[in-house]
């Protein structure tokens, strides 16, 4: 699995768990605004600009559809399971 399918699945948990997640609350995922952005394309999560008390302003992201974000979840976890398997068959001499 790639990089950028895993940090996609660690951004849609974290949105499904916080409700709302700015780039700087997942500072370890570099770029993370390209991952945001692929995700919107999807319509899983969409932004609204939000101002801090300190007066600077930030994207908050959420999930805009549920069912799309537990729909990509779910692929991922069949993709694994898959490429698991097909690592073990691989393995295997007969």
């Amino acid at each position: 699995m790639s990089q950028s399918q895993t940090n996609k699945q660690i951004l849609v948990r974290l949105m499904l768990e916080r409700g709302e997640i700015t780039a700087s609350d997942v500072a370890h995922i570099s770029n993370s605004n390209q991952y945001f952005v692929e995700l919107e394309a999807l319509g899983i999560s969409d932004n609204r600009w939000h101002t801090r008390d300190n007066g600077t302003k930030c994207k908050m992201r959420f999930i805009k559809n549920r069912q799309k974000a537990l729909k990509f979840l779910n692929a991922y976890k069949v993709a694994e399971a898959i490429d698991e398997y097909v690592s073990e068959v691989q393995n295997v001499r007969v």
